[in-house]
This record gives structure tokens, C-alpha cells and sequence, in this order.
């Protein structure tokens, strides 16, 4: 049996590691984590997501049959920063989505 590819994205926060944990766990994935900073996992692979270059190579590079966004702002960034959690929670899904056309 070929084990889907999910690609994770935001894997360190609340929502991403019990999503990358659980689906690991499984044994029926092969999961591939994506991070802003700090790494989940030896293999997490850093990426700013604001880039849209590294973003559309990663979503081409890993082939993934199943694309996860578990990126998000809490309310204090949110407040601090509302552009860019327009863009985290907004645009960046429908980003991903026309890169994977």
C-alpha cells in the first residue's frame, strides 16, 4: 500500500503538532512538516510563508497528495499585526490552492 503525502503547514503551534502528531502516529501517511521557525522534527523543513517562492517550491518539491494549513494568529498578534493575519488566515490558502493548479 503507497502512503498519501501530507504536507503540513504551521506544524509548531496549537492546532499543526497534534494534526502532524496524530497523522504520524497513524502510520498511514508520510507527513512533511513546514515551519516558520523553531523545527518540530529533525526533518521539519524552515519556511517563511510570506515568500511566495519558497511556498510554491516546497507545494512542487514535495508532491503532496494532501495539503494541511494549520496556520494561525492569536488574538494579541492579530490586534498587533492585521495585515498580516489577513494574509496568514485569507490569502494564504487560496495562495497554496492556485499553486497546486
Amino acid at each position: 500500500m503507497t502512503k498519501n503525502k501530507v504536507l503540513i503547514f504551521g506544524a509548531t503551534g496549537m492546532a499543526g503538532h497534534i494534526v502532524y502528531y496524530y497523522l504520524q502516529n497513524t502510520g498511514r501517511y508520510e507527513v512533511v512538516n513546514a515551519v516558520y521557525r523553531t523545527k518540530l522534527t529533525d526533518d521539519s523543513i524552515v519556511v517563511d510563508v510570506t515568500d511566495k517562492d519558497a511556498v510554491a517550491n516546497l507545494v512542487r518539491e514535495t508532491r503532496s497528495d494532501l495539503i494541511i494549513n494549520c496556520i494561525g494568529v492569536l488574538i494579541k498578534g492579530s490586534k498587533d499585526h492585521p495585515d498580516k493575519c489577513y494574509f496568514y488566515q485569507c490569502l494564504f490558502s487560496t495562495f497554496v490552492e492556485e499553486t497546486c493548479r
